[in-house]
């Protein structure tokens, strides 16, 4: 998946944390995740051990939401086949569907399609029945992709959602206050369909795998209140008067609602520990939820990091924006490591669904990179100081390159010491 490896390989420790980054990335794939979990025998669908009597049902309706979506989509298609009524979705790449229509959304700004869409699935799920199945799939991106209604989502949500990134703001803070801008977020889609069958299809990409957070939570009961999202507003001294709306509260939306955890970064990272063992390195998953500054990041990991070992780890930085450069947490951490890294040390860190607010995934780094730069007179710390990072590795050429991935699992952390 990353098309650039042989240009980046120039070391072969450098080739096998490549190697090793994207054979994880392949066996995280949206449309075997989906057929590792569900199977249908007959009138029943398995799911995790849990099976549903297809015959119960007049219709079934799929929804497909955020940027691992469209695959998740394909292999439920597949699964289902006649027995699937119709459905939506939206990503932000495309997929060979038949039955489920699909509109290509955009995941960095909130625009009118999304909205469209978002309009369809509500219009047509508002009247359904008892004897109704919904099968959603909830992904990371589903945030801006699935959003209703338009002004408070589109206007005031874009809004706050600037002012909360550029500032440092965790995904659950900026998700607390998307919800309470929804009338389909926080749970808001079970309370659409009730009195249906929900079944909620999550892949993670929240570190710590809360499902309330993916996508803003459209299936999950929501804890949090109108009081909190605007303690939220007052933390990060935003002093704009905003109309919340409450998520919903009564039980009963949620009665006949059933999550399961799909996908997430626990199966990337195994499978990337199983390909650096048969590669002959000693790999340890240090942790799943990392969450740190950008910029601090990178020593923590190679703090943590033993001598002769590959640590590995999941999770999402954050970046306070200071000046007006390219690039996003990814190649901000890798390039804030070139002010430690040492002879014999590798950072990697790669946004799984391949784009690290530029046209790279993430970037890669080393001792090799550091001469690059020093013979490029480039200033280090003045392209930190400027978010400048897919600029400075487009000179030196450690930008990791993947196009669009299809896949949404939080970032991954690849740290080595020889």
């Amino acid at each position: 998946m990353i098309k650039n490896i042989e240009k980046l390989g120039v070391s072969e420790e450098r080739k096998k944390l490549l190697e090793i980054l994207d054979y994880g990335l392949e066996c995280t794939r949206p449309k075997e995740a989906v057929k590792r979990s569900l199977s249908l025998q007959g009138d029943y669908l398995f799911i995790q051990g849990v099976n549903f009597d297809l015959t119960k049902f007049k219709s079934i309706c799929v929804i497909g939401i955020g940027k691992s979506s469209g695959q998740a989509c394909e292999a439920l298609e597949e699964i289902l086949g006649e027995k699937l009524s119709f459905g939506y979705c939206i990503d932000v790449v495309p997929a060979s569907l038949r039955t489920i229509a699909l509109t290509i959304g955009e995941h960095k700004t909130l625009v009118k399609r999304n909205f469209s869409f978002s309009n369809a699935v509500v219009s047509s799920l508002r009247n359904l029945e008892k004897d109704d199945l919904v099968i959603a799939i909830i992904s990371g991106g589903g945030s801006a992709l699935f959003s209703y209604p338009y002004d408070s989502e589109h206007i005031v949500g874009r809004f706050l959602f600037e002012k909360l990134t550029q500032q440092g703001a965790k995904i659950q803070e900026i998700n607390t206050v998307r919800k309470h801008l929804s009338l389909v977020k926080g749970g808001g889609l079970a309370k659409i369909v009730y009195p249906a069958t929900l079944i909620g299809l999550i892949f993670s990409d929240v570190p710590g795998d809360d499902i309330s957070f993916v996508a803003s939570g459209p299936t999950v009961k929501d804890q949090t209140t109108v009081k909190d999202a605007m303690a939220i507003l007052d933390k990060y001294n935003i002093n704009e008067k905003i109309e919340f709306i409450e998520t919903p509260k009564d039980d009963k939306y949620f009665e006949r609602v059933f999550n399961f955890l799909v996908c997430s970064n626990g199966i990337t990272l195994t499978a990337m520990k199983k390909k650096a063992e048969d590669l002959g390195l000693k790999a340890r998953i240090w942790r799943r939820d990392f969450e740190a500054d950008a910029d601090l990041a990178a020593k923590i990991l190679l703090d943590e990091t033993e001598p002769g070992e590959l640590l590995l780890a999941g999770g999402e930085t954050t970046v306070r924006i200071r000046g007006g450069g390219v690039g996003g947490r990814n190649q901000q951490l890798v390039l804030s490591a070139l002010k430690v890294i040492k002879v014999g040390e590798i950072v990697i860190s790669c946004a799984s669904d391949g784009y690290d607010n530029s046209d790279a995934a993430g970037a890669i780094a080393d001792y090799i990179t550091l001469e690059k730069a020093n013979q490029l007179n480039l200033d280090i710390q003045s392209y930190i100081s400027n978010n400048d990072s897919f600029n400075f590795f487009s000179k030196t050429g450690d930008q990791i390159i993947s196009g669009l991935t299809g896949i949404n699992i939080s970032d991954l952390f690849l740290i080595y010491k020889k």
